[in-house]
C-alpha cells in the first residue's frame, strides 16, 4: 500500500558525527532524488518509523554491530515537553513528537522538533506546534510520526493527521480524520488515505473494538493488514485496487485467559504473525502466540516467563488471590524474520527472552534478567544481530506498581540477539518509561525520556569477513526490495491507513 510506506525512504548517509561509518549504510540522497528513490526502492533513512516498516518486526537493517565493553559519549539536550518518538533522515539529522506524553514540563497538544546532531553536540532547528489541546478542549493523544516516501513527516495525534516539510518545519496539509473519537464505545474505524495527496480513499467499520497497532506487509504477493482485538481475536485484511477488503477466510485467535489483558500488535514474520498477552497489567503470567499466515487454525502458544514468575514468587494462585499483578508485557513483541527468532519480554518478571520458531512450535534459545517496558529493537546483519532494549535498575524481584511507575534509573543494554550475551551497556540516561529508542547513523543512538534528547555515540565492532572484511571484497550496499519495504513500486497507489481502535488512533507503519 505505497505510503505503507511512509516507509519508503532516502537512501541512508555512511559516516556518523564521530567519523565512524558503518558498511551497511548507503549514500545520502538529495532531497529532490526522494520520490525516486521511494519508487525505485533503493533503500531507506535508518528510522524511518518507530517499527521500521509495516511489519513491525523491529529489525533495522542498515546497522552495524557495536564493539563490546565500548565506551559511550552522551550529548543531551533537554527542556523538550513530551516526547513519544522520534525519526532520522540524513545523517546529523533526528525529528521528534513532542507535547504528548506526561513528564517534568507541562504539555497541551503535539509539538514536532527537528534537531541537528552533527557534531559533538545538539541543536534545534525548528518547532511546530500542530494543535493546542487546551485552547481548544480536544483529546491530546501521542499517535505515531514517520518519514514518508516524499521526505515529509507524517504526523497522527489525536483523530488528525499532518504533512510537514522535514527541512523546515512547515506544514503542508493537515485534517481530522475523524470528527469524533468514540473513547472505546462501540467498534474500532480504520481509514484508508492516499500517501501521495493524503486524501481519505476509504473508512471502514470494524467488527469490534481493536486496541493494537495496525501491522501490514506482503505475504505470498498479497497485501495484509492484521490486527488484534481485545477478546483474542486475530484479523486481517487485504489492500488492493485501492481499497482495503476484510479477508473472511482467515480468523485468527491468540491465546488468552480469563486474567489474560489484550495482545500487543502483530509481527509479520516468516509464514507466522506473532504477539504477546498483558499488553496491560495482569494476575496471570503472559502468553506468546504464533498464528500460521497460510492457514489461521495453525498455531503455537506458550507461557514464556511462567517458570521464573514461580520462582520469583511461589504459586501463582496464591498471586491471583491476593491480586498480585505478576505480568506486564508493555509494549510489542520484536521479531527477526531472517533468524526466526522471536524476543518477547515481561517487565514485571524482569526478564528478556529469544525464542526460535518454526513450523514444529517455539524452542526457547535464551533468557536473561532484564528489567524493561521499551520497544526493543533488532539492529546489525543478520550474521550479527543485536537486542537493543533498557534495563531499569535496583526494583524487587517482582516490584509493585508503584514501584514500576516511579523509578527515576533506566540506561540501554545492547545483547547478542542469538545467545542474550550483554555486548555493553550505557550509564543511567534517565526514566524512559516505555517510550521507543532509534538507532541513527553509523554509530549513533537516539534515546529520550518524556522531557530530554540524548544522543549515544560508541564504536563499532570490526567488519565481519562474510560481510567484505579483512581481505574480501566489499560487500555492495543493500536496496530494499519491495517484499521489505512495503509496496514503493507502485508509488502512485500510495496509501496510508490510520485506525482508531477504541481512543487510539493509529498510523499504519
Amino acid at each position: 500500500m505505497g505510503a505503507l510506506l511512509l516507509a519508503a525512504l532516502l537512501c541512508a548517509g555512511s559516516v556518523s558525527a564521530q567519523g565512524q561509518a558503518c558498511w551497511r549504510q548507503e549514500p545520502v540522497l538529495t532531497d529532490s532524488a526522494v520520490g525516486k528513490a521511494a519508487v525505485e526502492g533503493q533503500g531507506l533513512t535508518i528510522t524511518p518509523s518507530e517499527a521500521f516498516l509495516g511489519k513491525r518486526t523491529r529489525v533495522f537493517p542498515f546497522t552495524c554491530r557495536i564493539e563490546e565493553g565500548t565506551d559511550f559519549e552522551v550529548a543531551s539536550f533537554g527542556g523538550i515537553p513530551g516526547i513519544y518518538n522520534g525519526v532520522t533522515r540524513q545523517p546529523g539529522e533526528i525529528f521528534l513528537l513532542a507535547g504528548v506524553i506526561n513528564g517534568d514540563e507541562p504539555i497541551d497538544g503535539a509539538v514536532i522538533y527537528g534537531f541537528n546532531t552533527s557534531g559533538g553536540g545538539i541543536q534545534q532547528t525548528w518547532s511546530t506546534q500542530l494543535i493546542n489541546t487546551t485552547e481548544v478542549d480536544e483529546w491530546n493523544y501521542p499517535g505515531v510520526m514517520a518519514l514518508d516516501s516524499q521526505g515529509r513527516l507524517v504526523v497522527v495525534y489525536g483523530y488528525h493527521l499532518a504533512a510537514l516539510d522535514a527541512s523546515t518545519g512547515e506544514v503542508l496539509q493537515g485534517f481530522a480524520a475523524f470528527t469524533a473519537c468514540p473513547l472505546y464505545e462501540g467498534n474500532s474505524t480504520m481509514v484508508l488515505v492516499d500517501g501521495d495527496s493524503l486524501e481519505v480513499k476509504q473508512v471502514l467499520e470494524l467488527p469490534g473494538a481493536f486496541g493494537g497497532r495496525i501491522s501490514s506487509g506482503i505475504y505470498e504477493g498479497t497485501e495484509y493488514i492484521y490486527l488484534t482485538g481485545t477478546g483474542g481475536s486475530a484479523l486481517r485484511w487485504v489492500y488492493g485496487n485501492g481499497e482495503v477488503v476484510q479477508d473472511d477466510s482467515w480468523q485468527g485467535e491468540y491465546k488468552l485467559n480469563k486474567l489474560s489483558t489484550p495482545a500487543s500488535s502483530l509481527a509479520m514474520i516468516g509464514d507466522w504473525v506473532v504477539t504477546m498477552t498483558n499488553g496491560l497489567q495482569s494476575l496471570t503470567p503472559m502468553f506468546m502466540t504464533a498464528i500460521s499466515q497460510k492457514d489461521a487454525s495453525i498455531t503455537h502458544s506458550v507461557t514464556p516467563f511462567e517458570a521464573t514468575l514461580r520462582e520469583l514468587n511461589g504459586s501463582i494462585a496464591e498471586n491471583i488471590k491476593a491480586k498480585t499483578i505478576v505480568s506486564w508485557g508493555v509494549s510489542a513483541i520484536s521479531a527477526d524474520p531472517e533468524n526466526m527468532m522471536v524476543y518477547p519480554f515481561d517487565f514485571v518478571a524482569g526478564r528478556v527472552a529469544g525464542y526460535r520458531l518454526s513450523a514444529k512450535g517455539f524452542e526457547k534459545a535464551w533468557e536473561e534478567p532484564q528489567r524493561t517496558a521499551n520497544f526493543m529493537q533488532l539492529l546489525g546483519g543478520s550474521k550479527d544481530r543485536m537486542l537493543v532494549g533498557t534495563n531499569v535498575p535496583g526494583l524487587p524481584a517482582l516490584p509493585t506498581m508503584e514501584e514500576l511507575t516511579t523509578y527515576t534509573e533506566e540506561y540501554l543494554q545492547f545483547r547478542d540477539a542469538a545467545s542474550g550475551r550483554l555486548l555493553a551497556e550505557t550509564p543511567d540516561l534517565g526514566a524512559a518509561r516505555g517510550l521507543p529508542s532509534a538507532p541513527g547513523f553509523g554509530n549513533e543512538y537516539f534515546y529520550w525520556t518524556a522531557n530530554t534528547l540524548n544522543k549515544l555515540t560508541y564504536k563499532l565492532a570490526a567488519k565481519p569477513a562474510d560481510e567484505g572484511g579483512a581481505s574480501a571484497a566489499p560487500a555492495p550496499a543493500p536496496a530494499a526490495t519491495p517484499a521489505s519495504a512495503g509496496t514503493v513500486a507502485r508509488g502512485q497507489e500510495a496509501a496510508v491507513t490510520l485506525a482508531l481502535a477504541g481512543a487510539a488512533l493509529a498510523l499504519l507503519l
